[in-house]
């Protein structure tokens, strides 16, 4: 919810035939797309369902059919860096950047230090064509915290952090 909220809003930011890519990893394209036109209109999600038609609508001629281009299943670098080809992004969201796959070093190497590299992929994309925006889960000893350390990182010790721009972690009681 908080990335659908800031991507349209910084979106509209963007210069003309700029566009924001979001890599999608978690749930159904579907529901994120309506995350996005429930925040850009200010609609519940049972209003937008109600007549969904007349929402993407509305959302589509206020805002745009292309300034979000949303690209599912990308979990695979080629995926995303065929992308980003392809596109002209001016900024790009990865949702669960952890679940992407390839060159990231074989099956014996450790997870933390292949997260690391796709941290690493990510901040070399955004040194380079546009800022990143990466989500990430936090493991199963941050549940219920309201203000969890970043080494509660999934997958992580301490290299994908320090990739890392900027880290938002988002508890709750």
């Amino acid at each position: 919810t908080l990335l659908a909220n800031e991507c349209w809003n910084l979106a509209k930011q963007l210069p003309e035939g700029k566009q924001i890519i979001w890599f999608n990893n978690e749930e159904h394209i579907r529901k994120v797309k309506l995350r996005v036109i429930q925040s850009f209109l200010g609609l519940t999600k049972e209003d937008v369902q109600a007549d969904i038609v007349t929402a993407v609508n509305k959302y589509e001629k206020e805002f745009g059919k292309d300034k979000i281009i949303f690209i599912d299943d990308a979990n695979h670098i080629g995926k995303v860096e065929k992308a980003i080809a392809r596109y002209n992004p001016g900024l790009i969201i990865v949702d669960q950047l952890y679940k992407v796959q390839g060159m990231m070093g074989g099956k014996q190497e450790l997870e933390a230090e292949r997260f690391r590299k796709l941290c690493e992929w990510a901040r070399d994309i955004a040194k380079h064509t546009a800022p990143v925006i990466a989500s990430n889960q936090l493991d199963g000893s941050a549940e219920g915290m309201k203000y969890p350390p970043m080494s509660m990182l999934y997958g992580s010790k301490t290299g994908a952090q320090g990739e890392a721009d900027a880290i938002l972690l988002i508890g709750k009681t």
